[in-house]
Formats: structure tokens, C-alpha cells, sequence
């Protein structure tokens, strides 16, 4: 007989199950969840005691024990809810193999590669809309540094997109919304002005002596204007550097409302609070009221460029000539003629040309951003003794002079042979207005360049000769020109200016700033260490630089005295660049510009770093 089947019971694990007869959902509801059995169950099963093995935790990183449970340390950061968390007390391998296998311990191995994965995404979307900004930043800095309106601002954002700048398009919030209008290159222009603007005034607080430099000027529509720039310098390295603080829309002219609006100005920046103390600009009131200044380094040299107008006037003379014979029956034709169709004016052309030379290397000298003060006295006496030698007929170019090159051009009469001209009375009247025109030029340099024996003074801190000097000559350089600094700023200082609304005499003390024996101590060890060290002095600025870095300590109050030298304004050229800015901006088409605006755009303009080496960063 063939052996008895074996009847099954409910538990044998072989059993079939008949999933006809099952609910299925009832069955994954009873099923344990998350691969995991109940602990508890598996205890009551098995009453053997099992004990914690201290090798798990070399073999399983993320376990902890804490002497009486097992804990998961990745489920437990992760905030899962399973035995793990809560601590597990049934120390089997199998135990953590089935946790290991667990969807709560997976999910919690996942987790920190899913947060480092969200936040590179969320990087590079920052880093894209980062970028975005920083093209529509460097967009507006460029229109403002090349004086282009920013009306323009938007047609760019457009060209750039068009030539295939991608990263731009992160501008697009949506379709309504792109960051590409005026008001956006207004936002973004007062920004970075703020920025340069607050860069200027830390500079300002930083720097131990503060020069103030004005000019007034009227714009295209007609505003009255007052540009005020500055003149610092760096105390670490004694470094100067002029500085343009603002272009201000004034009412009042006067020297009182000058004064008014630099002081106004300066408060707001917070000098009044930093080393350079706004109270002792009361001086300043003194020099724009009264009309006799004693003590004026200040030289508005425009004026002094006059030689590319008359060298306009002497290359197309011969034509300019011509034009009026051809246009004799036009009245006003024949007036121009009558005055330069004459020997005097044509010679006295010819003379100007050499004059005004000197004059004019002079105008270039002193239109350098950072006039080196060894050298601009040298530059002052050379033009003026230029200017004597062609007095006395002596040709002190080394070339053939324009009044030599006369003597071909006129003759008999005739001006090239071709154009009759009328003679002067005689040759003395000629020489005669030539020698009062170069006495003229002469004494109008001196009133401009007053009190000359300052910058002599100034420029000994140069030390220029001191290679060629011996130890008794180089023990008495300097030595005059040095105490009479020392005692002039070793001195407290009286100021007394008239108030305007008193009309009573108001006194303005300043205290000294060096101490004078201290300072001619300090001077004559320092001409030594000059030499001796061999420092190059082709510059003032780098000379002073050397000792600031390397003898700090021993020449304070030689330090003093080269950073009021290297701070001296010496003229306002840097006012007329200012001008010049504002002159690029405030055209016929942009002449309806706001103060503010045009304040704005000139900073950028004159202060801004080049394009080529902008940073932008923390935006």
C-alpha cells in the first residue's frame, strides 16, 4: 500500500495557502512591517539569554550601545520610529541583519546623499541667478563708467541674450517679470554707489590729514553746481590719493554757503567723528570771505591752457587771410581783416607761439592727478626763467624759435609773399609789446603761485640732491627749510576771520600737530639713513613709502610733516575732471537728470575701478 499522506497543519510552514479563501488585505495588515519581526515575540519563543557583542560595532558603524540597549544612530538622527530608536535588547546578528534590510534604515542611509544632492541643486540655482545679477550689475557699471544713458540698460539685457549669454536668462522670474527695466538699472547704479560711496568714507575717517578741493560750475540746464573732491592719505603706507566725494546743486554762492554745504556734507559722512575733526573747517570760511588772502597754494589752471586756441589761430593764418580778401564786400569780413591783416598781429602771433610754450608745459605740469612736490617747484622756476631768456632774445628750447621763422614769413610788406599786410610803425613797437606781454605772463604766475617758499619748503622732503652731497654738506641740507616747518606746525596756530552775521572777529585755534626739537632730531638721523640705505627718490611718494614701512618708529614726526607735504593741494584740476564727467553725463538729450542721479553716475564714473578688474561679490 502506498504510505499515508501526511496532513498538514495550519503552521506547517510548507502549507499552500488558498488565496481564494483569504483576505488578502487583511493578511498585509497582519504581516510585520518593515521587514522586521516583533522582538518581543521572538523573546517569548526563545528563553535563551543572549549577550551584546562588542565586535558589532566594528562590523556595524551606525550601532551604539549604551550598556543595556542597541541603538540605530543613523534612525535616531533621521527621526525614524522604529525598535532601534527606542532601544533593542535582543542581541542576535539576525536582529541587525533584519534592520540593516529594513526600509526605516535605508531611508535613513539615503537621507544625508539626498540633502547633499538638494543642496548642490539648490546651489547651482543660487550660482545661476548669482551670475544673472552680477552680468546685470557689471551691465549698468559699464553704461555708467562709458557716460551711456541707462535708457540703454534694457536694449542691452536684450543683446546679450541675443548673442547667447545664457546664464542671464536666470533674470526671468516669468514672463511679465525679467529685471530688465530702467528702474532696475536705477536700483542697481544706487547700489553700487552706496558701495563705492561708503568705501570713500572709510578711507576718509582712515586718513590722518583731509585736504578739500571745490570748484563751482554751471551745467547744460543752467544748476549751479559745486564739486568737492579730497585729498587723503593712507597712514600705512603714506600713500596720497585724491578722492571724489560729491557734485552738489548749491543756491548760495557766497563763501557762507560754500562753507555750508562742504560742512553740511562732511557731517553726513561722519568726519566729525574721526581723526580729521570737521570743527577746524571753520578756517575755511576765512579764505572764501575775505578778499585778501595771505596764504592761498591753490591754482585754478584751466586758465593757463591757452596755446592749442592760438596755435588754432597760427596754422591757418595764411588761409584765414585769404578768406577775407576773397569776402571783402561782407562788412564783418573786412573789420577781421583790418586787425589781423597787420604786421603786429601776425609777429606777435609768431612771439606768442614761443611764450606760451613754457606756460603751457607748466599748465601740463600742474594738471597731473598727483603732482610730485620735488619737482613742481623745479617746473615753476623753469617756466619763468623760459620765459626771461626769450626777453632777452635767448632761445631756451634748444630749436629754431616761431620769431626766427618770421623774419621768411614777412617781409616787405607781404605775408608769404602773397598777402599784403600793413606795416607797423616801427620795429621797437613790436619788441616793446612783446617784453610787456612776457612781463605780464611773468607777474600773473607769481600772483597765482603765491607764497612759493611753502613748496620750497615742501620739496627739501624730497631729498633729491642727497646722493651728490658730502657729510658737512649733508649735515646742513635741508636744515633752514625743515625748522621752519617744524616750527610753524610745532606751533599752536590763531586763525581770525570775520562772521558774516556778527560782522565780529571770531579767533580759530589749532593746536600743534609736530613737536620741534623732536623733529630736527629726527631729520638730521634721517638724511643718513637716506643715504646710507641709498633709497631711491625719484619720487617723493615712494621714498616716503620706504620709510613709513621700514622706520615707522623711529621718524614720527618726520612722518607728520611728509603726509601734510604729500596732502598740500597744490591746484583744482581735479575739480575740471569733474567737471569734464559731469559735462559727459548731463548732455541736451540728459539735461533733465536729478542732482542725486548725476551724483550717482559721476561717482561710478570717476571712482569706479575699470571694468577689467571689477569684483562683485556678496550679493
Amino acid at each position: 500500500m502506498p504510505p499515508k499522506a501526511k496532513i498538514r497543519g495550519p503552521t506547517d510552514p510548507k502549507q499552500q495557502k488558498l488565496s481564494f479563501f483569504t483576505n488578502k488585505s487583511t493578511e498585509s495588515l497582519s504581516s510585520p512591517d518593515s521587514a522586521e519581526v516583533s522582538e518581543e515575540q521572538t523573546k517569548t519563543n526563545d528563553n535563551d539569554v543572549r549577550h551584546f557583542q562588542s565586535k558589532w560595532l566594528t562590523l556595524h558603524p551606525w550601532l551604539e550601545f549604551d550598556g543595556t540597549k542597541m541603538f540605530c544612530k543613523h534612525c535616531k538622527q533621521f527621526g525614524m520610529q522604529n525598535i532601534f530608536t527606542t532601544g533593542n535588547t535582543n542581541f542576535r546578528t539576525s536582529t541587525l541583519t533584519r534592520h540593516i534590510a529594513s526600509n526605516d534604515h535605508q531611508r535613513a542611509i539615503m537621507a544625508p546623499r539626498e540633502q547633499e544632492n538638494l543642496k548642490k541643486t539648490v546651489e547651482n540655482v543660487h550660482n545661476k541667478e548669482e551670475k544673472a545679477i552680477v552680468i546685470a550689475m557689471k551691465a549698468v557699471y559699464w553704461l555708467s563708467k562709458e557716460g551711456i544713458a541707462l535708457s540703454k540698460y534694457s536694449s542691452m539685457i536684450r543683446f546679450l541674450k541675443d548673442i547667447g549669454v545664457s546664464d542671464i536668462d536666470s533674470l526671468n522670474v516669468n514672463k511679465h517679470v525679467d529685471y530688465s527695466s530702467y528702474n532696475t538699472a536705477n536700483d542697481l547704479l544706487k547700489s553700487i554707489s552706496n558701495v563705492i560711496n561708503n568705501d570713500t568714507t572709510e578711507r576718509l575717517r582712515r586718513s590722518p590729514h583731509l585736504t578739500i578741493l571745490t570748484d563751482e560750475s554751471t551745467d547744460i540746464a543752467n544748476h549751479h553746481k559745486l564739486s568737492i573732491s579730497a585729498r587723503i592719505i593712507n597712514p600705512s603706507s603714506l600713500q596720497p590719493s585724491t578722492l571724489f566725494l560729491t557734485d552738489l546743486r548749491i543756491t548760495n554762492g557766497t563763501g557762507k554757503g560754500i562753507f555750508e554745504a562742504i560742512k553740511e556734507h562732511l557731517d553726513s559722512r561722519g568726519i566729525e567723528n574721526s581723526p580729521t575733526k570737521a570743527d577746524k573747517l571753520e578756517a575755511i570760511q576765512k579764505v572764501l570771505n575775505e578778499p585778501s588772502v595771505k596764504y592761498r597754494e591753490v591754482h585754478q589752471v584751466r586758465w593757463l591752457s591757452f596755446y592749442q586756441a592760438l596755435d588754432s589761430i597760427y596754422r591757418p593764418l595764411d588761409s584765414l587771410l585769404s578768406y577775407c580778401v576773397s569776402n571783402a564786400k561782407d562788412p564783418k569780413t573786412v573789420g577781421l581783416h583790418k586787425k589781423v591783416g597787420t604786421e603786429i598781429f601776425v609777429s606777435m602771433t609768431y612771439a606768442m607761439m614761443d611764450i606760451l610754450q613754457p606756460v603751457m608745459k607748466l599748465s601740463l605740469t600742474l594738471q597731473k592727478k598727483d603732482i610730485d612736490l620735488g619737482t613742481l617747484q623745479v617746473s615753476i622756476d623753469e617756466c619763468v626763467q623760459s620765459l626771461c631768456d626769450l626777453k632777452n632774445d635767448i632761445n631756451p628750447f634748444g630749436k629754431p624759435l616761431f620769431v626766427q621763422k618770421l623774419s621768411d614769413d614777412l617781409k616787405d610788406g607781404f605775408y608769404k609773399e602773397t598777402h599784403k599786410v600793413s606795416k607797423m610803425s616801427c620795429r621797437t613797437e613790436f619788441e616793446s609789446l612783446k617784453k610787456k606781454f612776457i612781463d605780464a605772463v611773468i607777474e600773473n604766475i607769481n600772483q597765482r603761485v603765491q607764497e612759493t617758499d611753502f613748496l620750497r619748503y615742501m620739496s627739501v622732503l624730497a631729498r633729491r640732491p642727497i646722493s651728490f652731497l658730502d657729510d658737512t654738506e649733508l649735515a646742513l641740507c635741508g636744515n633752514e627749510e625743515v625748522q621752519k616747518l617744524a616750527i610753524f606746525y610745532g606751533s599752536d596756530q590763531c586763525h581770525l576771520y570775520k562772521d558774516p552775521d556778527t560782522n565780529e572777529m571770531v579767533t580759530v585755534n589749532s593746536e600743534a600737530i609736530v613737536n620741534t626739537e623732536a623733529t630736527m632730531t629726527e631729520w638730521m638721523t634721517l638724511k643718513r639713513v637716506v643715504k646710507a640705505q641709498q633709497y631711491p627718490r625719484s619720487s617723493m611718494t615712494s621714498l616716503w613709502n620706504l620709510i613709513c614701512q621700514y622706520h615707522s618708529e623711529e621718524f614720527p614726526n618726520m612722518q607728520k610733516l611728509a603726509g601734510l607735504a604729500l596732502c598740500h593741494p597744490i591746484h583744482t584740476a581735479d575739480c575740471e575732471r569733474s567737471f569734464s564727467s559731469q559735462n559727459l553725463i548731463t548732455m541736451k538729450l540728459r539735461c533733465r537728470l536729478s542732482g542725486e542721479h548725476v551724483d550717482e553716475l559721476m561717482r561710478v564714473m570717476i571712482e569706479g575701478t575699470l571694468i577689467q578688474s571689477l569684483i562683485l561679490i556678496g550679493l
